[in-house]
Formats: C-alpha cells, sequence, structure tokens
C-alpha cells in the first residue's frame, strides 16, 4: 500500500511540474457521459506536452443511495454512499494527425475513497457495554447484544492501463471512448465505533475480495 501511495503522490507531482513548466500547449477538458449512469460526477483536464504525449488529472465525486426494508425484523435502512475519485494519468499518442489526437494508451493511478452511512448493527457487549471480545465462548442464553449505529470509510489505491481513441473537432470540440482495468492494493477500512469495528474484525475480512477494476468511458469536451 506503501509503495502504491508513493507512486499516486509522484504522478500528482509530475503532473503539477509539467503544468508549471509552461510546456502545455493546450487544454482540454472533458466529462465522462457514462459516468452520469452511475451518478459517478467529474471532469478531466488533460495537458498537452509535446503532439504525441500529455498529463491527464481526473476527479469525480459520487452519490448513491439504497434503500431496504423487513416485514419479518419490521426495519427499513436507507444507505448512502458518497466518494470520490483521483486518477492521475499519462497518455501516449500513436502518429497522431493533430496534437494529442487519435489512438492513445494511457497508464494511471487511481486513489478512491467512499464512505457509507445509515447502518447499524448488534454487536455482542459485557456488563459494562463495552465489545465483548470473548463472546464466542459465550453460550446464547448468557450473550448481551447492543444495537449501534455507524458509519465506515473505505479507501484504496491501484493502478492500470487504458486504452482509447480522441478526435478532435477544428471547433475545439473533443470527443473519446476509452476502456480498461488494472489491480487494486488492498483496502484500508475504517468505523466511526470502535467496539463495531473490532466486532467485524472477528468475523468479516476488511479488505474486499475484488483485486481488479474496470474504467470505461465516453467523454465530451473542449479544447482551450
Amino acid at each position: 500500500m506503501k509503495k502504491i501511495s508513493t507512486i499516486f503522490k509522484g504522478s500528482i507531482v509530475a503532473i503539477g511540474v509539467f503544468m508549471s513548466s509552461g510546456a502545455v500547449a493546450q487544454i482540454d477538458v472533458k466529462a465522462n457521459v457514462l459516468g452520469l449512469v452511475a451518478n459517478d460526477y467529474g471532469l478531466s483536464g488533460e495537458y498537452s506536452i509535446s503532439e504525441s504525449m500529455s498529463a491527464q488529472l481526473g476527479l469525480m465525486y459520487s452519490v448513491n443511495k439504497f434503500g431496504a426494508s423487513s416485514d419479518v425484523a419490521d426495519a427499513s435502512v436507507d444507505i448512502k454512499w458518497v466518494g470520490f475519485k483521483v486518477i492521475p494519468s499519462f497518455r501516449f499518442y500513436f502518429s497522431p494527425d493533430d496534437p494529442t489526437e487519435g489512438f492513445f494508451v494511457e497508464p494511471y493511478v487511481r486513489y478512491k475513497s467512499q464512505k457509507r452511512s445509515g447502518m447499524s448493527a448488534s454487536i455482542p457487549v459485557d456488563a459494562n457495554g463495552d465489545y465483548n471480545e470473548n463472546w464466542a465462548d459465550n453460550s446464547s442464553s448468557t450473550a448481551k447484544y447492543e444495537d449501534r449505529e455507524y458509519t465506515n470509510t473505505r479507501t484504496k489505491v491501484g493502478f492500470g492501463i487504458a486504452i482509447g481513441k480522441k478526435w478532435v473537432h477544428d471547433s475545439g470540440f473533443v470527443f473519446e471512448v476509452f476502456a480498461g482495468g488494472g489491480k487494486n492494493a488492498d483496502s484500508e477500512v475504517k468505523y466511526s465505533d470502535q467496539d463495531v469495528q473490532d466486532y467485524y474484525k472477528s468475523v468479516l475480512t476488511f479488505d474486499s475480495p475484488i483485486q481488479i477494476h474496470a474504467r470505461i468511458g465516453l467523454s465530451v469536451g473542449w479544447r482551450f
């Protein structure tokens, strides 16, 4: 995780250096239309370094809600996910007719953070109301449980590669499609309630079983 975080920070610094060095010939500002389907809103800025190479930084914000109810338990929950992604990358274009236009390959680093709220759990506690770490040794007749509301935050870093094609109209209109994927590092999960975190740590793994991710996009924008 530390190694991937170092790569991520290095990518941000490198992009900043290119922006401040005066090497930028043009800037493309774009929005991924496909992201709107998943309530994923954001913009990316692509800065030309040369005719065949550019540096890009994408910032995305997402909000998703999920409601569920149970007639048996006579209960309902409204779960909300709020998150953001930061994706620095470099693009290499193959024989472009115009600067940073045409087919490209894009190595990237992705940082994702997501907060989930509206959750509750029934956890085993001792006589003082603290988490009972020996709950598994207690009989069901003597075990005591307490309902707790909590939020949790999951962060992860990954890296990957994408390929695509970009078209730039003479008017400045930009259109592109791309697809790719990569690998995630181990997730870091933090709970707002330490007792809930200790309980889940004893029965669940905090790391996501999904160690890969996919990227797909259909972006429109403007060249400045």
